[in-house]
């Protein structure tokens, strides 16, 4: 039997903060390359007043895969500084 996935959100050659997604919550992988420049990418979460990003770990300025334990809710990725060419794929690990 093939283990699969059963939430994925990706986003392809981006320059800008996206808007907010939802997400189920769990252990997720989030795999980013991007032209770096001096900017850096940040995964966010919305707080408990509805209106306010803050940030989940650490902001990201290499290719990498980037693993979060996240809780049900609102995300989005911050695109911060001249970061271009941002292609992200950020993906739920089968339980």
């Amino acid at each position: 039997m093939a283990i699969t996935s059963d939430e994925s959100i990706a986003f392809s050659n981006i320059s800008a903060t996206t808007a907010a997604f939802n997400l189920q919550g769990g252990t997720y992988s989030l795999v980013i390359s991007a032209l770096f420049g001096t900017g850096n990418v940040a995964l966010q979460a919305l707080a408990i007043d509805g209106s306010t990003f803050v940030a989940v770990g650490s902001a990201i300025t290499t290719n990498s895969i980037v693993t979060f334990t996240l809780p049900p809710g609102q995300y989005r990725l911050q695109i911060n500084g001249n970061t271009t060419v941002v292609f992200a794929d950020l993906t739920r690990s089968p339980a």
